[in-house]
């Protein structure tokens, strides 16, 4: 078996077989679950009214420029939102892991899963909020594109992952998840605000970064170091495997599958920026082809 592949051999096996004892070994309370929760979806609605605000600001101060065409306005706006989440994010993503000194050193992310620090709790609730309120945005108010239910699967997805390994204790391996998945879209989002205000040599160069980026994080460290680090250095350094293990590998793999999914996409916006000029996400004219047939 390719190396690699070898943490997937065994996937489809029956999954955990009593719920209730599973459950039991969480590591917060059942009154401490209610409180972040009381936390978490506050500050969810609070991001949705705050992203809903700023993408309307954008709109306003894009419009006033001249530079960004009206069928773009909205698009323009929701990414100047995730831009700006998406940096802050990171850098606090890669402050935490380098504090915890979760990476390069990977099996660290399993030592110690009764502490957390009070940065990496309130980044967690914080990304769980983020993630609460962006399904409600995808589902609202974002501009429809081909990629609608890959998308949305993501984000029910990244939900479910962010809040069991809260709540399991696996929070150290799920930094290095985070970390690997918002610094490209740092980069992707960077991407599509110059090709809206027309800055084509700007958003060229970022645009190849995002696909370095890409590589490197998602179809490289993802899939290489961090899905494998669940399977083997987890029970190497806990001594047991992990509750709701094959859950969650089968939901690490959902979500490389669609890294590769979106990568085909940027291929086929490389190939065409390449023969024909111009970065065009072809998201949006699939999903225009679809409206109008």
């Amino acid at each position: 078996m390719i190396p690699f592949l070898a943490p997937y051999g065994g996937l489809f096996v029956p999954v955990v077989t009593d719920v209730t004892q599973a459950m039991s070994q969480a590591l917060i309370a059942p009154d401490d679950v209610n409180i972040h929760l009381a936390t978490c979806l506050p500050l969810a609605a609070f991001l949705l009214v705050t992203r809903y605000a700023v993408q309307l600001i954008a709109q306003t101060i894009g419009g006033l420029t001249g530079r960004i065409g009206s069928k773009d306005l909205k698009k323009f706006g929701e990414s100047t939102w995730k831009f700006v989440y998406y940096t802050t994010g990171f850098l606090m993503c890669l402050y935490i892991v380098q504090e915890n000194d979760y990476w390069p050193k990977s099996a660290n992310c399993w030592r110690d899963v009764e502490t957390r620090s009070l940065n990496l709790q309130g980044y967690y609730i914080w990304e769980l909020s983020f993630y609460v309120s962006s399904l409600f945005a995808h589902v609202l108010f974002e501009v429809e594109r081909k990629d609608y239910w890959p998308m949305f699967f993501h984000h029910i997805v990244t939900i479910l992952l962010i809040g069991f390994s809260y709540l399991y204790g696996y929070h150290g391996i799920g930094m290095l998840v985070l970390m690997c998945h918002d610094a490209s879209d740092v980069f992707l989002e960077g991407a599509k605000l110059f090709r809206y205000t027309q800055f084509e040599l700007a958003s060229t160069i970022t645009f190849a970064m995002l696909i370095v980026s890409w590589v490197w994080y998602r179809l490289y460290l993802f899939p290489v170091f961090v899905i494998p680090s669940v399977v083997y250095e987890s029970e190497v350094v806990l001594g047991y495997q992990i509750t709701f293990y094959h859950f969650f590998v089968s939901w690490l793999m959902i979500l490389q599958v669609l890294h590769v999914y979106w990568f085909v996409l940027i291929l086929k916006v490389a190939q065409r920026s390449l023969f024909e000029g111009g970065i065009e996400d072809v998201r949006e004219e699939d999903a225009a082809k679809v409206k109008t047939k």
